[in-house]
């Protein structure tokens, strides 16, 4: 027959409380090592992952229509970016 949480808590012997108490327990263990990546800002997800937060491509010249003479055709020029990281501020 288990035992309800005054019994445990009435046990004289800590070791045996203990083994109550997580025999009982109906959540999975916390993922310590998922926990320290959110607490430290040096290992937040924001921080290492680029693939998801990626740096921004911003633009740097716009694409124009230009006209060859010698051909007599029109033909547009790619519009050029460049990368500039994102404001990636920890805050510990």
């Amino acid at each position: 027959m288990p035992l309800s949480l005054e019994e445990i808590l009435n046990l004289s012997d800590i070791g045996q409380k203990i083994t109550y108490l997580k025999k009982g327990r109906k959540t999975e263990l916390p993922d310590r090592c998922k926990l320290w990546d959110d607490w430290n800002p040096e290992r937040h997800e924001i921080m290492v992952d680029k693939e998801k937060y990626p740096d921004r491509k911003v633009l740097e010249k716009e694409a124009e229509k230009v006209f060859d003479e010698k051909t007599g055709k029109t033909y547009e020029t790619e519009a050029q970016y460049k990368t500039e990281p994102v404001n990636r501020i920890s805050i510990p």
